[in-house]
């Protein structure tokens, strides 16, 4: 369990817990990704988790002179087709569903400095029971950011989550913040992600792209091994080429291939607690992500 909470600090702590650049340049956003033919470590069969994400974001609305709000509704629904080998495959969830509402808050304290603020409200669960308030998970994010010689395109900051259920329940997080974009680079290091991005030109970029994202949902309770599963926790790193491109003035296309060498599947009961002699560590697999999305500038 130490070693598992260092884990999540580490991936916590080189990024940060926003949609801020998603949400100022890419104002809506679908997205079908793929992990095929993930392999179990210790169990017989392979499942492969397929995933549809949309974003819908406002653009920032400003509330007086030194506020901007960005309303943010994103949804993700995640099916995992199980071969037939799987012998779990009758138990375990076959869809889980995220449902977020991220407000940002960007508070201008200074030229050169700024807060920013995400009360998150999360809907995640597989929608198989009738909902309750253990499917609802807060969350929220603080950081202060700094413009490095007041370049509103050069940026870094630090902050704390000081409630996460994406790893842990109700945890607390440090984070730090990496934003920089010139006329041809483009470097973010953000929660859950971060893009290192080569602009070719106007209508054509492409760099690397690497992703840690963790999940808990609450789930229709289930029984294995006479022990009771009440969440469900999924975990994965992804380490990808990415490349965009204008298909239509401001509607950009996306591709990223990869692969992920770390994935994993929890069990959790009631308390949060891993079930005890069941591991559903995946293997490492490739990766595909495809999608389309509107951008707007800055």
């Amino acid at each position: 369990m130490v070693k598992k909470t260092i884990i999540y600090s580490i991936c916590h702590f080189i990024s940060i817990s926003i949609v801020y650049s998603q949400t100022l340049n890419d104002v809506s956003y679908v997205n079908y990704s793929i992990f095929p033919q993930a392999n179990f470590d210790t169990k017989n069969g392979n499942t492969t988790p397929n995933k549809i994400e949309l974003n819908v974001s406002t653009p920032p609305i400003q509330i007086g002179k030194h506020i901007k709000l960005i309303n943010s509704f994103y949804y993700q629904t995640t099916q995992f087709n199980y071969s037939s080998a799987f012998t779990e495959r009758n138990i375990f969830p076959k869809a889980l569903h995220d449902i977020r509402y991220n407000p940002t808050l960007i508070i201008q304290l200074h030229k050169n400095w700024e807060i920013i603020a995400i009360p998150r409200v999360l809907l995640r669960t597989d929608f198989q029971h009738s909902l309750s308030g253990d499917d609802f998970f807060p969350s929220g994010v603080v950081v202060l950011a700094y413009a490095i010689k007041g370049n509103q395109n050069f940026k870094i900051g630090l902050g704390v989550i000081p409630i996460d259920n994406d790893f842990s329940r109700n945890a607390i997080y440090p984070l730090t913040l990496l934003l920089y974009n010139s006329r041809k680079v483009k470097i973010e290091i953000l929660y859950p992600r971060a893009n290192f991005i080569y602009k070719y030109s106007q209508n054509f970029e492409f760099g690397l792209f690497s992703m840690v994202e963790g999940t808990i949902f609450h789930v229709s309770p289930f029984n294995i091994d006479n022990q009771t599963t009440d969440y469900f926790r999924t975990f994965h790193w992804v380490v990808a080429t990415a490349a965009s491109h204008r298909i239509y003035k401001k509607i950009f296309a996306h591709l990223k291939v990869g692969y992920s060498p770390s994935q994993n599947i929890e069990l959790l009961d009631k308390n949060f607690n891993a079930l005890e002699n069941q591991n559903y560590r995946l293997n490492p697999s490739l990766y595909v992500r495809a999608g389309i999305s509107l951008r707007i500038d800055n």
